[in-house]
């Protein structure tokens, strides 16, 4: 069998970089007996990779902006540290926080 045992990824720059290392086990002693490395994937595992990149940002912003820890919230997130409006679909750190445009309020 073979198991996934660790991955990379970077969503830095304008080519997506993702490398996994697994190991060829056996099934019933779970012996290794080699390694390998893949950097070639389907469409649908790249897309099951941008959703997980999606819920971790999800987390990260209800860590560091709403709750202060990792509740499931599904979907974007609904408060904001300043102003009343959930941030905007293809806003950045700058829409959700309500500063982002050059009619922003810098107080």
């Amino acid at each position: 069998m073979v198991a996934v045992g660790e991955l990379s990824v970077s969503f830095l720059g304008t080519t997506l970089k993702f490398t996994a290392k697994a190991a060829f086990l056996n099934k019933d002693t779970r012996e290794t007996h080699g390694w390998t490395e893949n950097t070639n994937w389907s469409p649908s595992t790249i897309q099951k990779l941008r959703e997980l990149k999606e819920a971790m940002e999800t987390d990260l912003a209800n860590i560091h902006f709403v709750t202060g820890t990792s509740s499931e919230v599904t979907g974007k997130v609904g408060l904001t540290l300043r102003g009343d409006a959930p941030p905007e679909e293809d806003g950045g750190l700058g829409s959700f926080l309500g500063v982002e445009g050059p009619d922003a309020d810098p107080a």
